[in-house]
């Protein structure tokens, strides 16, 4: 997850949730989910 957040700059949470996303799809090339998938982005300012 950390790689795939250093790899390029996101605009907004939806960008950085659908980039997360499709990683997921890759990384489990094709296999039927044994559960559902749910994702938060927070941004912080402090």
């Amino acid at each position: 997850m950390l790689e795939e957040l250093g790899r390029k700059a996101f605009t907004d949470s939806r960008s950085l949730i659908e980039q997360m996303g499709d990683a997921v799809a890759r990384h489990v090339n094709g296999v039927e989910a044994s559960d559902d998938l749910t994702m938060i982005c927070v941004k912080f300012n402090g």
